[in-house]
């Protein structure tokens, strides 16, 4: 799957006017993202604490870094992924 597909699926499954913040949000957003491509459990922990201190600038900036993060996310993972297999 494709990064915008997989993106876009998980921004349709979630509405953003149920988060009262911009930080559980993005979370969440992860959460999901993680869930439709079905990373390794290890590889999902190893980058959620990128994820929840790029939710914490957002709180602090007022800006939403979400989506450049999920493709740093989906490019590691498929890099290591598709290394391994080379």
């Amino acid at each position: 799957m494709k990064f915008e597909t997989v993106y876009k699926k998980a921004k349709m499954e979630i509405k953003r006017k149920e988060f009262s913040d911009d930080y559980s949000y993005e979370i969440y957003l992860y959460n999901k993202f993680v869930e439709i491509i079905n990373f390794n459990e290890n590889f999902v922990k190893a980058w959620r604490w990128n994820i929840q201190q790029n939710a914490m600038l957002s709180i602090h900036q007022g800006k939403e870094h979400i989506k450049m993060m999920l493709r740093q996310v989906y490019a590691a993972y498929f890099q290591i992924n598709v290394g391994d297999l080379l």
